[in-house]
């Protein structure tokens, strides 16, 4: 599974391409657009949204993470292994929090650049077809022995369900009428580096680096500020709720108050709370309306968590 993680918004092309580079070199990967609407070119913002969302995904899905004002200058092009999961994205700390909340996290610089490389598009030119690549199987240099996808250990059907008898597919029972085994890709059933006929990478792709320097360690653990507001108005920041007092209070900055209550149906309409969204990530919400418009928040307002 790739999982996509831009700023680069539905409207336009930009999404389109960036799946076409990936079909290319895999075409029987499955894609999740989790965010295209992360903070544009704000990397520290965004770094604290894609650690909240990761952890959803089961190892070993591949992260492509754009959010890249630096592009085409001179930062490096970095994969991360982290919790099995793989994360592929710019060297400007967007990886960084996810690799810092990762046991035993590993980094490599991403040498290899396509004989087409635009610069203002290393999205689709470098870190597509590179997340390709790892979502097919292949590995760097120094790469530990986890979780990898299905067939990248031996030839084996695109869809390692398939490889049982009908009726354990992913556990469930068998339709009525199901047939004998089958591969959903006869391509795939090559050996790794070749799946779906594909050339293995170049040697040397990617060089294993010291994690020094890496991630921006100067950025707290929890970032006390909206990080993302979404299509109601709720606002998202970058406090775990978990790191919270059940009793605490989150402060403006016009001094306003607010207090937590477990989900929306436990204040009255139009009543202003925090809670513990989904991803665990302390939100400040309305009940029924905008917390962005009722109380004036935008991306980067300052919150205060006191009793």
């Amino acid at each position: 599974m790739i999982v996509l993680f831009t700023d680069f918004g539905l409207s336009g092309p930009y999404m389109g391409q960036l799946q076409a580079a990936i079909f290319k070199e895999s075409p029987a990967a499955q894609v999740v657009n989790l965010f295209a609407d992360a903070p544009a070119h704000d990397a520290r913002r965004s770094a604290y949204l894609l650690a909240a969302y990761a952890g959803e995904f089961p190892a070993p899905t591949v992260f492509v993470c754009v959010v890249d004002p630096g592009v085409g200058s001179d930062r490096r092009a970095l994969a991360l292994e982290a919790g099995g999961r793989w994360f592929v994205g710019p060297d400007n700390g967007l990886l960084g929090i996810v690799a810092r909340r990762a046991p035993g996290p590993a980094w490599w610089r991403i040498a290899w650049r396509p004989e087409r490389l635009s610069a203002s598009f290393h999205g689709r030119d470098l870190f597509a077809p590179v997340a390709a690549w790892l979502d097919r199987g292949e590995r760097p240099q120094g790469a530990s022995a986890g979780a990898r996808p299905p067939g990248a250990d031996a030839p084996k059907t695109s869809n390692p369900a398939a490889d049982q008898a009908p009726g354990h597919m992913s556990g469930r029972p068998a339709p009525p009428g199901a047939d004998a085994p089958k591969t959903s890709n006869p391509a795939a059933d090559q050996a790794p580096g070749h799946m779906s006929g594909r050339p293995a990478p170049p040697a040397g792709w990617a060089e294993l680096l010291a994690p020094d320097g890496l991630g921006h360690g100067n950025w707290p653990d929890d970032l006390a500020e909206v990080i993302y507001i979404d299509r109601f108005g709720n606002a998202m920041t970058g406090l775990r709720a978990a790191t919270l007092s059940p009793h605490a209070r989150i402060t403006l900055s016009n001094g306003r108050e607010i207090v937590r209550a477990r989900t929306f149906s436990d204040v009255p309409k139009g009543g202003v709370f925090w809670y513990e969204n989904a991803n665990g990530l302390a939100e400040i919400a309305v009940n029924c309306g905008r917390a962005d418009a009722a109380l004036g928040l935008a991306l980067g307002s300052p919150v205060i968590v006191g009793l």
